[in-house]
């Protein structure tokens, strides 16, 4: 026998879980046919509304962590492509920074235009990467040694989607690190042209 909260604890408990698998699982049909079920982008994309729904959901997501998520700077910006696909990886980058970012730390998403390009800038002051092993978080399955000694969670495919969906999108991702100095990835997709 155990009280009502207790039985909401638990139910609770199994909800976030089934959560996390039902994730995994979309995470890992959406990456076993990236190219195929992207395709050519078609649809114009405001990135602006794309980074405060990124911005909302890390806020929500970072809530008892002691990180704090917030914006540092959002220009308006526009391109051409899959808007469900360009959440989940901009939701990933931001979900990887809270995850590796200690309490206290911080997460800031920044969004600007010009020169032909939208670069969107997930930055945080958590863990870190060696430069050594820059190259190899974006292959699938990979999980650094510093993230694996944290209870993060994870099968090491965020990374290696969210460059799937760039390069789908004509895009390059690259991320600027060191152990314990943070991480900067930054997304570089072409402007649409003027509507």
């Amino acid at each position: 026998a155990r009280s009502p909260e207790e039985y909401r604890q638990v139910l609770h408990s199994g909800l976030e879980e089934v959560e996390h698998l039902i994730r995994l699982v979309e995470d890992l049909l959406l990456f076993s046919r990236s190219a195929a079920a992207l395709g050519p982008p078609q649809a114009r994309v405001e990135l602006e509304a794309l980074a405060l729904e990124a911005l909302e959901a890390g806020a929500r997501r970072a809530q008892g962590t002691g990180v704090t998520v917030r914006a540092e700077a959002l220009e308006p910006a526009a391109v051409v492509g899959d808007a469900g696909a360009l959440r989940r990886a901009l939701g990933n980058l931001v979900d990887n920074a809270i995850k590796y970012t200690p309490a206290g730390g911080k997460v800031e998403l920044s969004l600007l235009a010009g020169e032909g390009q939208a670069r969107i800038g997930v930055r945080d002051t958590g863990i870190g990467i060696d430069p050594t092993d820059a190259a190899r978080i974006f292959d699938p399955f990979v999980r650094l040694d510093a993230a694996r000694s944290r209870d993060a969670g994870g099968a090491g495919l965020g990374l290696a989607l969210v460059r799937a969906i760039v390069d789908a999108h004509g895009g390059a991702i690259a991320v600027d690190s060191a152990p314990g100095a943070g991480s900067r990835f930054t997304i570089s997709l072409p402007l649409a042209p003027p509507a």
